[in-house]
């Protein structure tokens, strides 16, 4: 297979199964893995990279469809009107939006229970907003999604968004209401304080809805899908876990009429179906996919632990591309954090690092303004030595963290609408934490942390002092930072702490209309087959917008919702 650098890089089969395993009867049928075809092995690697196609343009091992799964292999067929794969957000969402409509449903699902990742739903316009006065702009919100994808996304996609996703979030506050689960919705935060200081280089937006009550970490997306399950299986949904999906099955005609699962057992199952859905989550868990459509971060990705889950390994993508449909065109979006090494720590020691104070890289130098929102500032640090970078601040810090603000994720104000990471205790904790395992150090003189970081003493020491002077005048004339985001570093103990960039999922996927249908490489329907959540493409672009509070899994919602409706009108018949 073809590095980044142009090189060849080999992954054995064990590698490739290990780490980017991509559904029972893919890695079995897919054989020698040759990766890359397009140069000889006898080629030297100078010759061979000379020669290479462009990236998007070669054919990976894993684009080759394997053989179909024999009849006599399948011991058991099930029928229905719609199939969904993959039991998260949009799963759940769509297994109930699809039940509703008087459809037959089955979910199968890899994992043994649903095992969502999320908090924040963020959607436009919900009843739950405008009673709080909280009337958003739909075209601001679209206008904001393109700015932050650089346009490289469909805007009739992000359109759904805006203007319907506060009906979804409706749909789903009638099902908790009659739960008696309360949902909380975010106000900015400025206006918690007593001074509104807005931001400088982004507009936060009271997009989020959690449900729950009690700390953050009851407030997580099971408790949105736990009763949306439970009233999609009262309405006659059927739920498989432990049976992943591995190949679609295609009529003569081009229609998808079905999937074929594998269960506990090993036996394979066939379900047949009018229509499926597929909603099986990002590819983050798969190195091959990782190399080709995040070009420049493949060999970083390797050597960092992927902080989403290892089981989301493109099993969507993949089964959907194996009968013909396009991908979005690289480089594809990612949700990238700065949360590799002290979030594994304690969760207080990624809110304080998260915190805007100074940054400097392995040389000791400021590169960049802190402020800017966490997914963009970890972009930044993978063009620093070392891909790493130093969160500087003194004994100051719990007086000044409660009054940084930021992105939902970092905030430790008190007295939050939705409930914080972490409080200044727990931000101590994480500190402390982080100190015993050498992910943050602490010194009483500046030179002496500069000696524990490994950086220069010098060059280090001076940073200080400017940015000292930055602060005391009230304006950051070097990167423009907000000035009561300027905070000295002169009392001490003096910390740092080591972050480095991570991959939590991606956001690309294959090509959808604004029915959810999956497209060809022609740009037509694939009859039958519809896409939701990550799976899905054209919606983000780059990089995730994290000051849009929510926006992924309230794409997942409303998308799910609708690619069921359009799924059930066709498996129906009521199109």
């Amino acid at each position: 297979m073809s590095s980044l650098d142009g090189s060849k890089k080999g992954i054995t089969r064990r590698t490739f199964i290990k780490s980017a395993a991509i559904g029972v009867a893919g890695v079995a049928a897919i054989g020698s893995l040759t990766g890359c075809n397009s140069s000889s092995t006898n080629e030297s690697s100078s010759t061979a990279a000379a020669k290479e196609e462009p990236l998007e343009e070669q054919t990976w091992s894993f684009e080759t469809p394997p053989d179909p799964i024999p009849d006599d292999k399948i011991k058991e067929v099930l029928d229905a009107d719609v199939v969904v794969v993959g039991a998260g957000v949009a799963g759940i969402t769509a297994a109930l939006s699809a039940a509703e409509e008087g459809a037959k449903v089955i979910v199968i699902e890899k994992m043994r229970k649903v095992s969502p990742l999320g908090f924040w739903v963020g959607v436009v316009n919900s009843r739950l907003q405008k009673s709080k006065g909280l009337t958003l702009d739909p075209e601001q919100l679209t206008w904001e999604m393109k700015h932050a994808a650089l346009h490289y996304a469909d805007e009739r996609l992000i359109r759904m968004w805006a203007y319907k996703s506060g009906q979804v979030m409706d749909w789903i506050l009638d099902v908790l209401e009659a739960e008696g689960i309360p949902v909380t919705v975010e106000e900015h935060w400025e206006k918690k304080q007593d001074t509104p200081r807005p931001g400088l280089y982004y507009t936060m937006y009271p997009t989020a809805h959690v449900a729950g009550e009690g700390d953050i970490w009851q407030h997580g997306v099971d408790v949105i899908l736990t009763p949306l399950q439970k009233k999609a299986e009262e309405k006659g949904a059927k739920f498989l876990f432990s049976t992943p999906a591995v190949q679609l099955v295609k009529d003569e005609g081009g229609n998808i009429t079905g999937v074929i699962a594998k269960q506990k057992d090993e036996n394979y199952i066939r379900l047949n179906s009018k229509a499926v859905i597929l909603a099986t989550g990002g590819y983050e868990g798969n190195q091959q996919m990782r190399y080709k459509y995040l070009p420049g971060l493949g060999k970083f990705l390797d050597n960092t632990e992927i902080m989403g889950r290892q089981t989301n390994t493109g099993d969507g993508h993949l089964m959907a591309l194996w009968v013909g449909a396009d991908m979005d065109p690289l480089p594809h979006a990612t949700m990238f954090f700065d949360s590799n090494l002290a979030f594994s720590l304690h969760i207080g020691a990624w809110v304080l690092s998260r915190q805007p104070w100074l940054n400097v890289n392995a040389s000791g130098e400021r590169y960049q303004n802190e402020d800017a929102p966490y997914g963009y500032t970890c972009r930044a640090d993978l063009y620093q030595p070392g891909k790493f970078k130093w969160s500087v601040f003194d004994s100051k810090w719990p007086e000044e963290a409660p009054n940084m603000g930021g992105t939902v994720c970092e905030r430790i104000y008190p007295n939050s609408p939705i409930p914080p990471f972490g409080d200044v205790n727990t931000c101590k904790e994480g500190l402390e934490k982080a100190l015993e395992k050498g992910v943050a150090v602490t010194a009483d003189t500046i030179q002496g942390l500069a000696e524990k970081m490994k950086v220069p003493v010098d060059t280090f020491v001076k940073t200080v002092e400017r940015y000292n002077e930055l602060a005391k005048s009230g304006e950051d004339v070097d990167f423009g930072k907000d000035k009561y985001k300027l905070t000295t570093i002169e009392k001490a103990p003096f910390y740092a702490i080591k972050v480095s960039p991570n991959l939590l999922v991606t956001l690309s996927g294959v090509r959808v209309n604004t029915n959810l249908e999956v497209l060809n490489k022609e740009g037509k329907p694939i009859p039958g087959l519809y896409a939701t959540g990550n799976v899905s493409g054209g919606f983000f672009g780059f990089e995730y917008p994290v000051h849009i509070t929510g926006v992924s899994l309230g794409r997942s919602f409303t998308q799910g919702y609708f690619a069921a409706k359009n799924a059930a009108a066709r498996a129906l018949k009521k199109t």
